[in-house]
């Protein structure tokens, strides 16, 4: 999403009203770049942008240092993404599909097309590893009285069930917790996930297990035909005769493989093939052929080869076990963020209290949450004093004082104390729920990467199958021909019919569907157990190719409220306690009740040190100039220096010089004049140095963006070691996305950090948005990064993680692309007229398995890994 003009009518109406030869218009980025000229002509030519479009612009100027060319001028055009000009906007729901029945990436393709037929559908991003299909519905498509009290159209879900089955897919709808529905909370609806995974692996585990027996006696035949068994068992064996290899193979597919069998059979009869398909052609086919041995022993295939199904499916079965297991691992890290939220908690039902699903709790319940469990839902504490752990959310590692009146969110545990908490939200609309949903939903978002390795194997097992066919076909008379040496004393047929079962069971399209999910789950449950919400694959890959990092001074690198940081009395009379608590306990005492900042941070710094804080009476403000008030029987003024002098006299002190970052506020008696100041200051977040430097370290370049004076900036810029170049102050909301679309143009990628809803633009600008502390709620629509915290530490974690996880992709990418290169023309015969070797339909079975598996394992490896590549720098690593 970009503030841009979006249409190419858009750009040519927009050149049309510059009347400039040479002026550059982006239908991509929004930007019309005219040759450097005097200001007056720019007004002119954006003035006639407003009059011609109806389009506002926004200017922005940036001097010298940086990638940006000199005295350059960028006009970014705002509005033509917004709906005015014609353009319309995104106005689309989303539903997310439990699809049962998916197993390799070509199924992926099919779930795909299945519901891109569905009229009113806009886009469909299917998941192969969580098995989740989130589906835009264009709202056009959607009437009123589609539409249930939870927003989900359900006439839509079942037009979308009812494509899917007759692909030989089943859907169904989410969890009632997953949305908002009391019947299920979200961490059931998570528990549920990864219950439901672990069954399918130890259902795995199982079919595996009963085929083991039967793969290990279809070998023991092939031994003993090849004449590698010892006698006396060799003779047992071929007693046994084709029969028992026939009964073998049949057992290995009508047992074990009957899942195998049934859903192959399914997807060829809707014409979408899919791995089981490939699989079970290859074993039937071996089946038919050692049964067809039986009947015409004529036919001359040896008295085993009706067991080969028995091998194939012990390989097959052996491999999807092993994968089933790394998935039930991937889906644990999920369910370890689930389960910061409860299944139960305690209700207060008059005198008793009642043990209740936390899912059922409405707004004004009352529960009591003791000492080592967690809050159930988002609330207000109503009774009692705790000390919460509050590290998952806000990154804080120690634990925080809550008592009667403070707000508690559901997830947190309680460390000391019991209290009594009046519910405010459901727990489905929790901040923990809300980032379980968002996990979910950036699970199955597909990064570009994947794009191109599901189109590959949407059409993979047919080509596949093709491939089969023809080498069936070649072998058994042309190759035969051209290759006499390489048939010589077998039978042509049954060479042919070897390659192709070959060719069909050693083809993986498995690990080209596996390859960016498995990657893309473990790295967003990972940071999001680490406080960083990322919003999908399409993220983490934009992520990975930031090169500069535009960091927003106010509440981003400073706490974004002024904080005291010196107390100085001055000289005066000698009846007066000349103190820093005396000073500061007079000014609390006549801002309790004011709502200036700085009031508000004298007040705060009071309660900090205790200072005792006396009784004010007759306390008057006085509008941009301070307040003042009788304290203990003196009339003290506080505020501006100018004023309080001006009312209680100068006095005989001199106070020190402020510097021009700092927010000073006078203090004065009456009679006595002035008697201190006080300088309150947007401190640094304590970690921010550390965090540029980590930034800095791993390649980046790091800028500072405000809207605040010169001078400020560039001390806050000098404090945690952003070059004076890469600081721009006095920047607008919309100067702040036109200097990023300005930076892009210099082919830039931008990651954008902010922490409220006047970032929004210039988030929507970068190539990566990140929302820091309220971004969940302020700029979800916008940030792609939420940091779940008040801290930017984990900032670098999620750069490096983005790096690590793209890497792996393309790692997994690449070993499945070469698998399919190097295994398909070996099994279809390619090498046996060099070398004589071809690969066996058993062994090419382990190699298909093995191929996944690496996948998988090459996935997980990011949980133990991340740690050693996420920063450069000894502070980098303290704060990640």
């Amino acid at each position: 999403m970009r503030p841009a003009a979006l249409a190419g009518r858009c750009t040519r109406v927009i050149e049309g009203a510059l009347q400039w030869g040479r002026t550059r218009c982006s239908a991509h980025s929004g930007r019309g770049i005219p040759r450097p000229c005097p200001v007056t002509t720019h007004r002119l030519h954006t003035r006639s942008i407003e009059r011609a479009c109806g389009w506002e612009t926004a200017v922005v100027r940036r001097r010298g240092g940086g990638t940006l060319r000199r005295d350059v001028w960028v006009r970014s055009v705002a509005g033509a993404a917004d709906g005015r000009g014609g353009l319309q906007g995104d106005g689309r729901a989303s539903v997310v599909l439990r699809v049962d029945g998916m197993k390799c990436g070509g199924c992926v393709a099919a779930v795909e097309r299945r519901l891109m037929g569905v009229p009113g559908v806009h886009t469909a991003e299917v998941n192969l590893l969580t098995g989740t299909a989130v589906v835009h519905l264009d709202a056009s498509a959607v009437s009123t009285s589609d539409l249930e009290s939870n927003g989900v159209p359900s006439p839509q879900v079942q037009r979308l069930q009812k494509a899917l089955s007759e692909g030989g897919f089943s859907a169904r709808e989410p969890p009632a917790g997953h949305a908002d529905g009391p019947a299920q909370g979200p961490a059931e609806a998570q528990s549920t996930l990864a219950q439901q995974a672990a069954r399918e692996a130890a259902e795995a585990s199982r079919r595996a297990l009963v085929a083991f027996p039967l793969a290990v006696a279809a070998t023991a035949l092939h031994l003993a035909h090849a004449g590698l068994l010892p006698a006396a068992l060799a003779t047992g064996l071929h007693c046994a005769g084709p029969w028992f290899a026939a009964a073998l193979g049949a057992t290995a597919v009508f047992g074990p493989g009957r899942q195998l069998l049934i859903d192959g059979i399914k997807k060829l009869r809707a014409l979408e093939p899919n791995m089981n398909s490939l699989v079970m052609c290859g074993a039937v086919s071996s089946l038919v052929a050692g049964v067809a041995q039986l009947l015409h022993p004529a036919l001359g295939l040896p008295a085993c080869y009706a067991s080969e199904p028995a091998m194939l499916l012990g390989f097959v079965l052996a491999g999807r076990a092993a994968e089933a297991r790394a998935r039930a691992a991937c889906m644990t890290d999920v369910g370890a963020v689930a389960s910061l939220l409860p299944a139960d908690a305690r209700l207060c039902v008059g005198d008793r209290t009642l043990s209740v699903r936390a899912a059922g709790l409405k707004p004004g319940d009352v529960v009591v949450v003791r000492a080592g469990e967690a809050f159930p839902a988002d609330g207000v504490v109503v009774m009692g004093k705790c000390w919460a752990q509050e590290g998952a959310f806000t990154g804080e590692p120690t634990a925080v004082r809550r008592e009667e009146g403070d707000s508690v969110m559901a997830g947190v545990t309680n460390r000391d104390g019991m209290v009594r908490v009046r519910v405010t939200k459901p727990p489905a609309q929790s901040l923990a729920a809300g980032i379980l949903r968002e996990v979910e939903r950036a699970q199955a978002r597909r990064a570009p990467l994947q794009s191109i390795a599901d189109k590959i194997a949407g059409r993979f097992c047919v080509g596949v199958m093709a491939t089969s066919l023809a080498t069936l076909l070649f072998w058994s008379t042309a190759g035969a021909t051209l290759f006499p040496q390489v048939v010589a004393g077998n039978p042509p047929a049954l060479l042919a019919a070897r390659l192709a079962v070959g060719v069909l069971v050693v083809a993986c399209p498995c690990s080209m569907g596996l390859a960016t999910p498995t990657a893309v789950l473990v790295a967003t449950s990972l940071a999001a157990r680490r406080g960083v919400l990322i919003r999908g694959g399409d993220v983490l890959e934009r992520l990975a190719k930031v090169d500069t990092v535009m960091l927003d001074k106010t509440g981003t690198i400073t706490h974004g409220e002024l904080r005291v940081e010196d107390v100085e009395p001055v000289e005066c009379a000698a009846m007066f306690e000349r103190s820093e608590l005396r000073v500061l306990s007079l000014a609390a005492a006549v801002e309790q009740a004011s709502t200036h900042p700085a009031a508000k941070a004298i007040v705060q710094h009071a309660r900090e040190r205790e200072v005792h804080v006396p009784e004010v009476t007759n306390a008057v403000t006085v509008a941009g100039e301070g307040a003042y008030g009788t304290v203990e029987g003196q009339q003290v003024y506080v505020g501006s220096l100018r004023w309080v002098r001006k009312q209680a006299g100068y006095g005989i002190g001199v106070p020190k010089q402020t510097t021009s970052d700092q927010v000073e506020v006078a203090v004065a008696v009456e009679g006595l004049g002035l008697v201190g100041v006080i300088r309150a200051r947007d401190t640094v977040r304590t970690e921010a140095g550390a965090t540029v430097e980590a930034l800095q370290g791993m390649g980046m370049r790091t800028c500072m963006l405000s809207g605040d004076r010169k001078h400020p900036v560039n001390a806050c810029a000098k404090v945690v070691g952003i070059h004076a170049d890469d600081a721009f102050w006095g920047v607008s909301p919309l100067g702040k996305a036109g200097l990023l679309r300005a930076m892009a143009a210099e082919e830039d990628h931008v990651a954008m950090v902010g922490d409220g809803l006047n970032d929004a633009p210039a988030m929507l600008a970068a190539d990566v948005g990140v929302a820091v502390q309220g971004g969940l709620d302020a700029t979800r629509q916008v940030a792609g990064v939420v940091l779940m915290g008040d801290r930017i530490n984990s900032l670098p974690l999620a750069f490096s993680l983005a790096r690590s996880t793209v890497r792996t992709i393309k790692q997994n990418l690449a070993w499945s692309l070469a698998y399919n290169v190097v295994a398909l023309p070996a099994a279809a015969g390619v090498l046996l007229p060099v070398c004589g070797a071809a690969l066996e339909p058993a062994i090419g079975a382990g190699c298909m398995a093995l191929s996944s598996i690496a996948v998988v394992g090459n996935s997980l490896r990011l949980r133990w890994t991340h740690r050693e590549r996420r920063g450069t720098t000894a502070r980098a690593r303290r704060y990640i």
